[in-house]
Order: structure tokens, then sequence, then C-alpha cells
């Protein structure tokens, strides 16, 4: 699958956005351009960001596995950014770590399939804050059959906050996803139905 939006980049130049479905093979195959990617992103010049590389490629090999997957890709004359995510477990893993009393609705939504869990959403700093990550999002949340979006997003990371609020998305709670791990806020939004 591939589509072409056009995106505002400045005043009045708008280039044209590609964004292309790649397949859990194509992922695993594909995954160090997507950690080239990520790092590109999240470049924090700490000397870290091998040790940041590695806990992506881990997680991407892990979600790949989900049943569900699915990942998108931003492309113009280079890639611009990707999004990915995967149907939630219906034995209600993805909530181990829930702090409090998970809501019932979630709870069945889950026990359904109807929740899906955005686990990255990332464009590389020269294409923010012109439509890039909102087309993306657009095209996973359209194809994934949830009736429930979820996406964990650290509490002292503004940016992430904010564009999440403006596109309608709540935080419900905290998730803490293992001992030694800052907790982060669990954001929800429905999934907009065709």
């Amino acid at each position: 699958m591939q589509s072409t939006v056009a995106v505002p980049f400045g005043a009045g130049d708008r280039r044209e956005v590609f964004l292309r479905r790649v397949t859990r093979w194509q992922a695993e195959r594909d995954r160090e351009n997507l950690a080239d990617l990520h790092v590109a992103a999240y470049t924090t010049h700490s000397g870290n960001d091998f040790g940041a590389r590695l806990t992506f490629l881990d997680r991407l090999v892990r979600d790949t596995q989900e049943p569900g997957f699915d990942l998108v890709m931003a492309e113009g004359n280079t890639a611009q950014g990707y999004g990915y995510g995967f149907r939630v477990g219906r034995d209600g893993a993805w909530w181990d770590g829930f702090v409090g009393t998970l809501p019932g609705a979630l709870v069945e939504l889950t026990a359904r399939g109807g929740v899906y869990a955005l686990t990255e959403l990332m464009v590389l700093p020269p294409y923010r804050r012109a439509g890039v990550a909102t087309k993306i999002l657009k095209e996973l949340l359209a194809n994934c059959g949830a009736i429930l979006a979820t996406a964990l997003v650290s509490p002292d990371n503004s940016m992430a906050q904010s564009v999440y609020r403006a596109w309608g998305w709540t935080v419900i709670g905290q998730r803490r996803p293992s001992l030694g791990v800052p907790p982060q806020d669990v954001l929800v939004q429905l999934v907009p139905q065709r």
C-alpha cells in the first residue's frame, strides 16, 4: 500500500509525502535502518545514543511479533518518519503495571480485541510541525480495526504530551512496565470509524 498526501512546508511550499505500509517481514529486515531513523529523531548528544538504539531494537523485535503489527513509513526524497503499533492481546497483559484499577470498559474492550497500542510515532526534526505525524497516525488508525487506541508517553515529555492532547487523546492513568522503569502516562483515544 502506498498513498500520497501533500504536506505544507513553510510559506506556500507543499511537498508530497508518500505513506508506505511496511510488513512485519520488511520491518525485521530493515530494523537497522529503522533504528538509524529512531536515533536521528531522538539524538541527545549525551553519549548514550548506542544504549537508546539497543533498547529500540529490542522493543522493535518484540513488537513485530505481536498480532496485528502494522508500520507506516512517511517518505519524500528521503525517509521522514514512521509509526507502528499492534492490537493489544485479549489476555490483557498489555495493561500489566497499570497503577490503580483499570477501568472496566478497557478490560472489556481488550477482551474483545478492540484496543490498538501505538508504540512508536516519530518524525525527523526537519519534517516536524508539517502534518507528517498526523498523516502517519491517521493511516495507522484507519487500518487497525480497533475501537480504542492507547499510547504510553513519559509524563516529562511535554512536547509529545501537548501533541497528543491537541489530537484529542486523554490521560487515563499511569503504567509502570517493569520495576526500576519510571511510570508512563497511559493515553487513549477513540479510533475514528470509517
